[in-house]
């Protein structure tokens, strides 16, 4: 065979030959090169490996070129998803989409929906102009993704925060579940500082205590915490509760002092402060029913600094009704306060210068250990309504911080949920923090103004839960040492405000470990008492009450009865916990009478108990909404008198 013909044949049986060639003796080939078997020789493979370079740079130049017609022929494109009004016409809506160099993958049918590719660098403007085509196009939107939603794991959210899960902040977190850059001023009673919730949000060292001009705005009431709770508590942290903004810079600021009140000069300094510092929300959960010129200055001087002003809407809806400021003031959003079923609180105010409503009735957030109910609570009010689009503001301000404070307040009104009732006390709505991002982030046009989402009066659904009652304020109370021995005496009084019956369930423990259940029907709005000594004569024990509705317990327990010095008379030593009767080893017992009266302002109720010299202490009992403190008072009797303990669920 000629050297030519070998070449050719070597060219294709090169694989069967690379697998043979280790085992072939070497030749000398009819054209005088010596070979391995099959192997090439040296200058057929060099030969080879030329074309070889050749052919791969002849395909690179051929992806190459192709690579770039497919760019040029193909560019990137956005996908959206346009849907045409109800009556329009499919041919003129799909021709409206290719006069805009659309591209219709699918059309989603009966909805008049279609899956549209558009290029990416005008996808934008593209979707500007289908917008324009009212009467042709209902929305125009880019096509998101659907994931599960963003649920925190903070203990004690899934069982108690309906109030989030009511104004859409699974939705919402979805896209935007921080508002890290965003200052919120919480102008109340200050902060505590020390909460683990809040601490990792607060600027503390910018805050500020106008009451006693100093630098430390610290809480010494417990509402202010409450509000900044809301807005920004540690979101997602395995611990308490989540806020709206998990990440928020608040800037704590006391204007008002322990019995939650502060002069209007204060509130005025306050405001002045807040928008100095940058603060791009302002939230005031307290108000005043008499107009104030200075106060009205302040608040103007905040809003010509580009601040959102948010107020309580007032807390006296149920009564005079009256105006109340700053939330009447021109420019500041007043927030009014709603139940879990949509329901208009009984004391929201019912004015004209309200623009949303939000969660205020039973709503959990954190508290001030020092007011005495632990480091979370329950609270109702518009004071608590209004956090809540405070909250909502810094989320919408994160997502679109070139928007202005005009932007904000409407794009909160115009996407609020609308119900079906002409009550003003509801202004624009329900706040919906989960459409009104959708709004800002996503281009998704606002709702109708005819549109109806919720019924005011509907019943409870499983989306939105009845709360429950925190883990630190059950209906549960703990009596130790009760005695019925001589000359012990022991009573339970029991108050229903309910508007109906429940039941108290009492479970007395002896000191032998013997246990004796007893129930007591409670009718609705009713009051009954239970003499200790009809069931436990002669006893000695320790007592658990359960209740199915919050009820209001007080046990009493008398002795030392001197009726043979005064016929007819006791003489009785009132006392309550750590007045009078302190056991000393109670954690609580270096607790001064000054500590609890701040330990709750909004109920203005009292307590007076007759002391021996005959003085009277009047106690505050704590300002919450049917919500009390944890256990009973832990002590045992003393020769002071008469112990009475007071609880209030």
């Amino acid at each position: 065979m000629s050297c030519g013909g070998w070449r050719a044949r070597a060219r294709t049986s090169r694989s069967v030959q690379r697998g043979s060639a280790r085992s072939r003796p070497s030749s000398t080939s009819a054209c005088g090169r010596r070979t391995a078997g099959a192997e090439h020789p040296v200058g057929v493979t060099h030969a080879v490996v030329a074309r070889r370079l050749i052919l791969a740079a002849a395909v690179a130049v051929c992806v190459l070129i192709l690579g770039i017609g497919a760019f040029w022929g193909s560019p990137p494109e956005t996908v959206a998803l346009i849907t045409l009004q109800p009556l329009a016409s499919n041919l003129a809506g799909e021709a409206l989409i290719a006069a805009v160099g659309g591209r219709i993958i699918e059309n989603i049918k009966p909805l008049s929906m279609y899956r549209v590719a558009l290029p990416r660098d005008e996808a934008d403007a593209d979707l500007g102009a289908l917008r324009e085509h009212t009467d042709l196009v209902r929305s125009a939107e880019t096509e998101g993704e659907q994931i599960a939603q963003v649920v925190p794991n903070d203990a004690l959210y899934r069982m108690f925060q309906w109030n989030l899960r009511r104004i859409g902040m699974e939705q919402a977190w979805d896209l935007r579940p921080s508002a890290s850059d965003v200052v919120v001023a919480v102008l109340d009673t200050g902060v505590d500082l020390n909460h683990p919730d809040l601490k990792p949000n607060l600027l503390a060292d910018q805050g500020y205590d106008f009451l006693d001009d100093l630098p430390s705005p610290q809480d010494d009431e417990s509402h202010g915490t409450a509000v900044a709770g809301i807005i920004g508590a540690v979101g997602d942290n395995h611990e308490g509760v989540a806020g709206i903004a998990w990440r928020v810079k608040l800037l704590p600021i006391k204007a008002l002092n322990s019995q939650g009140r502060g002069p209007d000069s204060v509130m005025v300094k306050a405001i002045l402060y807040a928008a100095d510092s940058g603060a791009r929300i302002i939230n005031i959960s307290s108000t005043g029913t008499r107009y104030s010129a200075a106060l009205e200055t302040a608040v103007q001087y905040a809003l010509d600094k580009g601040a959102l002003v948010i107020a309580a809407a007032g807390n006296t809806g149920n009564s005079d009704n009256a105006v109340n400021y700053p939330a009447a003031f021109d420019g500041v959003l007043a927030v009014a306060a709603i139940d879990a079923n949509d329901q208009l609180a009984s004391f929201s105010q019912r004015q004209s210068y309200v623009a949303l409503a939000a969660p205020g009735v039973d709503v959990p957030s954190t508290a001030w250990a020092g007011a005495g109910r632990g480091l979370y609570a329950s609270q109702s009010g518009t004071s608590i309504a209004a956090p809540h689009v405070s909250g909502a503001a810094a989320i919408l301000w994160a997502l679109r911080p070139d928007l202005i404070a005009a932007d904000i307040a409407a794009a909160l009104r115009t996407n609020a949920d609308k119900v079906a009732n002409t009550d003003p006390g509801y202004g624009s709505g329900i706040l919906d923090v989960a459409h009104a991002v959708a709004a800002v982030r996503l281009g998704v046009p606002a709702r109708n103004s005819d549109t109806v989402a919720l019924q005011p009066n509907r019943a409870a659904t499983a989306d939105v839960p009845p709360p429950p009652p925190l883990p630190n304020e059950s209906r549960r109370w703990y009596f130790a040492e009760g005695s019925t021995r001589f000359p012990f005496d022991v009573s339970f009084a029991l108050q229903n405000p309910n508007p109906q019956p429940t039941i108290a369930h009492f479970l007395f423990l002896t000191t032998d470990g013997k246990q004796v259940p007893y129930d007591m029907r409670l009718d609705a709005n009713s009051r009954e008492t239970l003499k200790a000594a009809d069931v436990m004569p002669g006893a000695e024990f320790a007592t658990i009450v359960t209740t199915e509705l919050p009820v209001y317990v007080e046990r009493s327990m008398y002795f030392g009865h001197l009726e043979d010095l005064v016929p007819g008379r006791r003489l009785e030593c009132a006392a309550l916990r750590h007045v009078g009767a302190v056991d000393e080893s109670e954690p609580f017992a270096d607790a001064r009478p000054d500590a609890l009266h701040a330990r709750g302002r909004l109920s203005g109720r009292s307590h007076r108990a007759g002391a021996g010299d005959g003085t009277q202490i009047g106690l505050r009992q704590p300002a919450v909404h049917r919500l009390g403190i944890r256990h009973a008072s832990h002590r045992r009797p003393t020769d002071r008198g008469r112990a009475r303990d007071v609880l209030r669920q």
